[in-house]
């Protein structure tokens, strides 16, 4: 079910520029479906971590991402814990490649959605096995 809430989000995200609030909920309560809560040194670094984005996005107005990916990214942390951290770097690599391309190409000011990575980032650690 995280997957398709994923991919919805990812179209969403690349079509109108915004996620609706209901999917990092949905994967909230999955998250508390799939396992139960409890608070472990990693994931208690990782909401730090999530709230200081928040911090530095919502008063510092750096612009980095938008307030659906720090929801989604708030989201999964809360149900994959420090699983999260794979993801992330997973993220990272499709980023990375259209990164170099966008250079390459010289296309200047171009705003990158981050949902369709992050989707391809959690495809490639569910289905590619990089642990990290």
């Amino acid at each position: 079910m995280i997957p398709i809430l994923l991919l919805i989000a990812t179209f969403t995200d690349m079509k109108r520029r915004t996620i609706p609030n209901i999917i990092p909920i949905s994967i909230c309560v999955l998250g508390l479906l799939i396992r139960s809560f409890y608070l472990t040194p990693a994931l208690a670094f990782f909401v730090v971590t999530t709230i200081l984005i928040v911090f530095l996005e919502s008063f510092l107005n750096l612009k980095i991402m938008g307030g659906g990916d720090i929801k989604i990214i708030a989201s999964l942390i809360f149900t994959f814990g420090s699983q999260i951290s794979g993801i992330l770097f997973c993220t990272l690599i499709p980023l990375l490649f259209y990164y170099v391309y966008i250079k390459i190409k010289k296309i200047n000011n171009t705003k990158i959605p981050l949902m369709p990575f992050l989707t391809i980032g959690y495809f490639l650690y569910l289905f590619g096995g990089i642990y990290v």
